[in-house]
């Protein structure tokens, strides 16, 4: 009589519980294992992006012999399923035999700030269960040799190395750490000794790096394969091989002899290659008789083919996609001295199985046993052609949080869930919507919903696929993701500030940071912050006159406390850039904020007391001696911009004539356009000690470009006016991101506490030429080899924990009042949008002269939190303005930074262009109106705003009256500021006081 098998998989679970073993597993085990020295060798080939029927066996029209002679000498499966429609969850699956969801990663690997966005990991977590590393501990010898891409990619470039997995040598394409090739590209009729590159900003992602055609790109894999294999053999070890070939994945670059027109023709000229190139491989095994009698080749693709490229016929769906094309992947496995010899050269039509299935066998096959509970079921006896069983626990996937439907080839809505149990296939929506059944024995088009005529399975399985996914870590697909709350008092956000060149210090003499700023191109600034994450309250220390060499484009000041006196370095000019010279304000006495006298222009020239052209001045003390650094031109007029050294008699003199420290186009990165294009540009120095060694950053490429970056120098020998003493590092210390851009002209200080080194750097606003920029700041540490590793720029509106030392802000002494011209608060927004009047604090109001200006909502934050419950007003004054799109109070706000939106929390404003009075809430990137009322504003007399919060209920009055209430539960805790959004603005009289509650209910 048959046997059911879900009887016999509770049986299993309850004696797994028990700890005994079951007796179908045992058997099984004893089955398919093969011990001691015979142990198999295993090469896995992951093909990407390749369609379930795009191999000639497995109906497709290009030719592939080599793969069908595979198949015709092995067994074909084509109820073979990955787990995920996408390649990174498909390769974590296939390597830890878990659901690549319980490690967060549910959609392709990309750049910082869009695995963040998405809920999705940075990398593949190496606590996760690692078939290599089990086979290396085993004895294995174990080889990845083709794309990772589960962590290495983009801006992702303190991923684990390869070897971390368990692998003894990789070598990897763009997105994995270490050793790689990287692809040439040639076209027809293109000149074959100047080929295209692609993908070159990952050479910075490890090397060795070979640059070789990418229509050959799988040869190179196969050759690091087969040198492995041999190294293996010769140190009489097993050997286990990922062959993980990218060549079918676009942008598509078949062998000009096999080109064709259109995507598909593309597509299919270099599948017609690859299986050319794996040739080599299967030859390999196949013609040496002990290879061939102790081999396993597992032969299947990563997910679906890309629309337009392959085909999955008559499957529905392509990659991303829950239906059966994005899903279902050609599988062979191959073994003449392995496999039940009856079943070579056939097809398995009915075991239902998937990749972390593979992963669980192939721990069978090889002899070994998970150290960790895995999804995977072992089905190695179904892989050998021993039986055809089928996995017993249904088969379940989410789709990625980026892959919503309509796009990618199909005009319609991708399910959110789906499961497969035997002949049934269910998808469905997050929220319930959209049902789907598909009888798959009859149906594997998946053409004709049933989910009507069978309620039952549908209730089986809906309940299934919710269970399961109530499991797993939800990423920002779910619904759930999007819930936003206040960020933790010991965290901050960045931007932290509008500007460029930044410059802070830690005051010797008082708890507090000194920034220091040009303001306007006009005059100097210093903030004072006893907080590192903020700017602080603003001190104009000095004024440039109307006119004269010294009046005007005031450039990166910087501040230092040198024998008992405050020196600010800082360039200037008359208007013209080609003037610009150096000069130094000296304090009076140690005050910061006191008098200053100026000194200069200081020599920067050949020749004693000659001047050329100079910039970003900083001082440099060693042994004893004072010296200074800067970016000079080598001659009047040439616009070719060094770093020069030269030694100083006093902090405002110098001593001697400069020398050039280094060239500044010894390396491609120094350009100012890519591939050693237009010049090369050395600026903004600054210097870096740490453990008894000297560094120099300096800024080079284009200020006004996304690709301006970090160099980095070394003073390895004695004396710092030999250029021969100055090393240069070959690779960028630090560069741009997707996501944050432009990074440059950094500083270093300590923490309020003196543990931490923190890295302060400006980036720029938009991709576009220009300079607009704003500040950020986040730690860094130092290699093992005493080198400073400053990491990648952090992306703006990602949460870091605060400096070690640093308070968060206390609470508010009640009742609070503030006229708002003596600060107390923090600005956020360019520094020329603002200013302290008679009147109280303007907001918005455009610059006479602006300077590299835009506009991002300006705001202020009080520096002290407010009450929970509290009732807050403040005197909006629009000076007759009705243009814009309103002012008013923020509050209960945390995570503020430069930008429109980036704050958590609520919005009340006044918006005279629509006579209305509005409310609404940020997440820190989005806005969102919650309510707004209409209400005739006159701008040419002052408003009076207030807002009193009760719990989740919020009641707005202007001018005395109630006008609105609100109810919202996002956020309940946070500070007190003030916005405009686009509307000049006076804002005067602001008042805070804790809400007071009578029998229960609040009252004012």
């Amino acid at each position: 009589m048959p046997v059911d098998r879900r009887f016999l998989f509770v049986l299993c679970i309850l004696a797994s519980l028990l700890g005994f073993t079951s007796p179908l597993a045992s058997a099984a085990a004893a089955d398919t294992q093969v011990a001691g020295a015979k142990r198999p060798n295993i090469v896995m080939v992951f093909i990407d992006d390749m369609g379930w029927s795009d191999v000639s066996c497995f109906g497709g029209t290009v030719q592939t012999q080599h793969i069908d002679q595979l198949a015709a000498e092995g067994i074909r499966f084509t109820n073979f399923y990955v787990n995920s429609p996408i390649c990174s969850p498909s390769r974590v699956a296939l390597t830890t035999g878990q659901y690549p969801h319980r490690w967060r990663i549910t959609s392709y690997l990309n750049n910082r700030r869009s695995n963040k966005q998405r809920g999705v990991a940075q990398w593949l977590d190496p606590s996760a269960p690692l078939l290599a590393r089990e086979l290396q501990k085993s004895g294995y010898a174990t080889g990845h040799f083709g794309k990772w891409h589960m962590g290495g990619q983009r801006d992702v470039d303190d991923a684990p190395a390869i070897s971390t997995y368990g692998f003894d040598d990789s070598l990897t394409n763009f997105e994995g750490m270490g050793a790689k090739l990287l692809p040439l590209t040639l076209v027809p009729g293109q000149d074959p000794a100047k080929p295209g590159r692609i993908w070159e900003d990952a050479e910075r992602l490890g090397d060795p790096v070979t640059w070789m055609q990418r229509s050959e790109i799988t040869t190179g894999f196969v050759d690091g394969a087969l040198e492995f294999m041999d190294k293996a053999r010769e140190d009489n070890k097993p050997f286990f091989v990922n062959l993980w070939p990218d060549d079918v994945h676009g942008p598509l670059f078949p062998p000009l002899a096999k080109w064709g027109e259109g995507k598909r023709k593309l597509y299919q000229g270099v599948l017609d290659a690859m299986d050319e190139q794996l040739a080599r491989l299967f030859d390999y095994v196949r013609n040496d008789e002990t290879l061939r009698n102790n081999t396993l080749i597992v032969f299947c693709s990563d997910n679906g083919h890309e629309d337009g490229a392959g085909n999955s016929d008559p499957l529905r769906g392509a990659k991303t996609w829950l239906y059966e094309g994005g899903i279902r992947s050609p599988l062979i496995v191959w073994g003449p001295g392995l496999l039940n010899p009856d079943a070579a050269g056939t097809t398995n039509d009915e075991s239902i199985f998937a990749a972390i299935d593979i992963n669980r066998s192939l721990y069978t096959i090889a002899g070994i046993e998970p150290t960790q509970q895995l999804d995977g079921e072992d089905l190695s006896a179904t892989m050998l052609g021993k039986e055809k069983a089928r996995r017993v626990a249904p088969i379940f996937w989410r789709r990625p949080p980026d892959r919503p439907g309509n796009g990618h080839g199909m005009d319609e809505d991708n399910p959110d869930l789906a499961v497969r149990d035997g002949q049934w296939k269910y998808l469905v929506n997050y929220d319930g919507s959209d049902p789907q059944l598909y009888n798959l024995d009859t149906d594997a088009p998946e053409s004709n919903n049933v989910a009507a005529q069978h309620p039952d399975v549908v209730k089986r399985l809906d309940q299934a696929i919710q269970q399961w996914n109530a499991e797993m870590p939800f990423d920002a697909g779910d619904p759930r993701f999007a819930a936003v709350g206040d960020l933790p008092p010991n965290s901050f956000v960045n931007p932290i500030g509008e500007g460029a060149d930044p410059w802070v210090i830690r005051d010797p003499n008082h708890d507090r940071y000194l920034w220091c700023f040009s303001e306007g191109n006009r005059a100097i600034a210093i903030h004072t912050s006893d907080r590192l994450t903020s700017l602080g309250e603003k001190h104009i220390i000095w004024r440039a006159p109307d006119t004269g060499m010294y009046s005007n484009e005031i450039w990166a000041p910087e501040l230092h406390y040198l024998n008992d006196r405050w020196v600010v370095y800082f360039a200037a000019s008359d208007g013209r850039n080609e003037n610009h010279q150096a000069w130094a304000l000296q304090s009076k006495t140690s005050d910061p904020l006191g008098e200053y006298e100026l000194h200069g222009p200081l020599a920067t020239g050949d020749e004693p007391d000659k001047n050329i052209w100079a910039i970003d001045m900083t001082p440099l003390q060693h042994n004893g001696k004072l010296y200074t650094i800067w970016s000079g031109w080598d001659a009047p007029g040439t616009d070719q911009q060094f770093l020069y050294i030269a030694e100083m008699k006093s902090p405002v003199e110098m001593a001697g004539t400069r020398v050039r420290i280094c060239s500044n186009d010894q390396f491609p990165w120094e350009f100012t356009e890519e591939n050693r294009q237009g010049r090369g540009l050395n600026e903004g120095p600054q210097v870096l000690k740490h453990d008894g060694r000297t560094f120099v950053t300096f800024s080079c490429a284009a200020s006004w470009l996304p690709t301006y970056k970090l160099g980095l120098l070394e003073l390895t020998g004695n004396d710092p006016l030999d250029p021969a003493s100055w090393k240069k590092f070959p690779k960028p210390a630090f560069r741009s991101t997707q996501s944050t851009y432009g990074v440059g002209h950094s500083c270093f200080v300590k923490s309020p506490d003196a543990k931490e080194w923190w890295h302060v750097f400006h980036a720029k606003r938009d991709r576009d030429p220009g300079w607009r920029r704003a500040i950020f700041v986040q730690p860094f540490g130092f290699r093992r080899n005493g080198v400073p590793d400053f990491g990648q720029p952090v992306s703006a509106d990602e949460p870091l924990i605060r400096p070690s030392g640093e308070k968060p802000p206390l609470s508010m002494t009640e009742p609070f009042h503030s006229d708002l011209r003596s600060g107390g608060f923090d600005y956020y927004g360019h520094h020329q949008f603002y200013s302290i009047t008679d009147d109280g604090l303007a907001m918005g109001r455009p610059p006479e002269a602006p300077i590299n200006a835009y506009r991002s909502g300006e705001k202020i934050l009080l520096d002290s939190l407010a009450p929970d419950d509290f009732t807050a007003s403040v005197t909006l004054d629009f000076g007759g303005s009705s243009k814009g799109r309103g002012a008013g109070l923020l509050f209960r706000l945390t995570a503020p930074s430069v930008g429109y939106d980036a704050h958590r929390g609520y919005f009340v404003g006044v918006k005279p262009s629509e006579n209305a009075v509005l409310m609404g809430k940020m997440d820190g990137a989005h806005w969102r109106e919650l309510k707004r009322t209409s209400l005739n504003i006159d701008t040419t007399k002052p408003q009076r705003l207030t807002v009193s919060a009760a719990g989740p209920v919020f009641t707005i009055g202007v001018n005395g009256d109630d006008v609105m209430s609100v109810t919202d539960e996002t956020y309940k805790h946070g500070a007190i500021g003030l916005r405009t959004v686009d509307i000049p603005t006076v804002f005067s009289n602001l008042t805070l006081e804790t809400l007071k509650t009578l029998d229960g209910v609040s009252v004012r």
